[in-house]
């Protein structure tokens, strides 16, 4: 089978700044800023059309999705599901940035039926990117029984994850990360949103000095993701605007502080406040975007607009396995899938 025609992306085009929107934005006046307490549900749930999960069944029992890299198994007409993902799309640039949908049938799947179609409409979706250095691009979450350290990512432990953005070591972090839930926690694991944009703009209308200090390089600890022999750190502003003038952000406190301990260096005062005050606005929980991901639904988050966060979590059932997400990273630029692009 030939390789699905891509989705038409709005932000391809280049010239459309960032209040053009194709569809009203309810509450939210600038795209990817808003404050939970404000939106309402169609702002960010949405529902898998029943005609894109049959769909996925017919490419599924073709064969496509075999690998998460067998792009060229994509059939060409599925166009519900990229009606769908579309429509995700707009969601993500002209939106809150945060979308959650439900339900795909991955009870009646199975994990490995599943899986391929998670590479399917990954593929569907667009190019995934690489999520570690030896080349994943379908990473698995779920506890391994870890604890977070230096190297060791928290999702791959049960602990909580604080608010962060995915990658943020990187020099062009993802902009779209993509949650597949397979199998949910017994008890915990509940997910948290926050708007980054509207933290670094509440903070410089108290302190524009603090906020500009972002602006500027941070070092950031790159979690063992990186060649042997090659720097644990890197440097990167934690608010920037991209080549096409969009604005960009970044945040993960914990990779700032180990960075600088890794580094060697004292954290200047201006960064170690403005990174205290960020962790202080994202506490304030009319903030909170908050929801659980069952078995079958979807969370699609705007990485450079959002921040999103976990509560820790049980195990399921007994002999049910772990509690199992599939990941997915979208760059969304064309220029490349490498980790550090």
């Amino acid at each position: 089978m030939s390789t699905a025609a891509p989705i038409p992306y709005p932000w391809h085009a280049g010239a459309l700044g960032e209040e053009d929107s194709p569809t009203p934005l309810g509450a939210i006046a600038t795209p990817g800023r808003w404050y939970a307490g404000k939106l309402c549900d169609e702002d960010w749930r949405m529902t898998v059309p029943a005609a894109a999960v049959d769909e996925l069944d017919r490419a599924l029992d073709a064969g496509s999705g075999d690998t998460p890299d067998a792009v060229s198994r994509v059939p060409e007409a599925m166009p519900a599901l990229q009606a769908f993902l579309g429509a995700v799309q707009a969601s993500m640039f002209h939106g809150t940035g945060v979308a959650v949908a439900g339900r795909l049938p991955v009870a009646e799947w199975g994990v490995e039926r599943a899986r391929r179609a998670v590479a399917l409409m990954a593929h569907v979706m667009g190019p995934p990117t690489q999520q570690t250095h030896d080349g994943v691009i379908l990473y698995t979450v779920e506890d391994r029984g870890l604890r977070p350290g230096p190297g060791v990512r928290r999702s791959l432990t049960n602990v909580e994850q604080p608010f962060h953005s995915d990658g943020p070591w990187v020099a062009r972090p993802p902009w779209v990360v993509a949650l597949y839930c397979l199998r949910q926690a017994r008890q915990g694991g509940l997910s948290r949103c926050v708007s980054l944009r509207a933290l670094v703009e509440d903070l410089a209308s108290e302190d524009a000095a603090l906020a500009e200090r972002l602006t500027r390089d941070l070092w950031w600890h790159r979690q063992a993701e990186h060649a042997a022999g090659d720097t644990p750190v890197s440097r990167h502003p934690m608010v920037w605007h991209d080549a096409a003038g969009r604005w960009c952000g970044r945040f993960y406190a914990d990779y700032v502080q180990s960075g600088y301990r890794t580094a060697g260096e004292p954290m200047d005062l201006p960064a170690r406040r403005a990174l205290e005050r960020l962790e202080a606005l994202s506490q304030e929980s009319h903030r909170w975007l908050q929801y659980r991901l069952e078995a079958g639904d979807v969370a699609w988050i705007n990485n450079r607009w959002c921040v999103h966060a976990r509560t820790g979590f049980k195990a399921v059932a007994p002999g049910a396995g772990p509690r199992l997400l599939m990941r997915v990273w979208h760059r969304f630029d064309g220029d490349g899938v490498a980790l550090d692009g």
